[in-house]
């Protein structure tokens, strides 16, 4: 009898293995990919929107995909290239690098963007800073942090919080991005409405170039 239980636990245990294997590997082990439907969703090469948060003054936006074949150095790299903006987002007409660390893991930048606001085109030009949080090895998650450091007297803050995660053949991105006005205005809901759009579009312009798709 005790051979016997100890035969139905093994099976057991491997039935579940299969179970998470079909499903992509680890599927609680992963912070922010736990659940197995969404894991299934991004691994079909879905970009997933999460809405956290939306009012007149603020919003935070989760989103997860995966980038076949694809290296968080890889990411970094083209995250971190300022002056390649204007090609890859039309509201960009100029951007540029203003330091670098020693470390090269902080970069601040510029931009100068052209906003169509109604009939008209209002110019922008934010200034920020990214820090690259190396991962120790291979296999462990690496991050980056993006803030805009400028318009103190409209925005609070802005932020967007990078997660990028080695997962099979490729990486599993976690995009948080969270901006917070100083005030409502009359102009409060169009900036957000703008910010949303260029931030939540910021991980698909990322995959098409460096050809993370399936």
């Amino acid at each position: 009898m005790k051979n016997l239980h100890l035969l139905l636990c093994s099976i057991f245990c491997l039935a579940l293995v299969a179970k998470a294997s079909d499903l992509g590997g680890r599927v609680t082990d992963i912070p922010g990919f736990e659940d197995p439907k969404l894991l299934a969703r991004v691994m079909s090469g879905e970009i997933v929107l999460e809405e956290k948060v939306s009012t007149k003054t603020e919003f935070r936006s989760i989103v997860k995909a995966f980038f076949n074949k694809v290296s968080p150095d890889a990411y970094t790299k083209l995250a971190t290239n300022h002056p390649k903006y204007p090609s890859l987002f039309s509201e960009i007409k100029e951007a540029k690098t203003v330091s670098v660390s020693t470390d090269q893991l902080n970069l601040d930048y510029w931009l100068h963007l052209k906003v169509p606001i109604g009939p008209f085109f209002y110019d922008a030009y934010p200034e920020g800073h990214h820090t690259i949080v190396s991962a120790p090895d291979a296999q462990s998650e690496a991050k980056l942090l993006n803030e805009v450091t400028n318009y103190k007297d409209q925005i609070k803050f802005a932020k967007q919080t990078t997660r990028l995660i080695p997962y099979k053949t490729g990486i599993l991105v976690e995009d948080d991005i969270h901006f917070l006005l100083t005030k409502e205005s009359a102009f409060s809901g169009t900036i957000k409405k703008k910010f949303k759009e260029f931030f939540t579009r910021f991980v698909s312009t990322m995959r098409k170039e460096l050809q993370g798709s399936y």
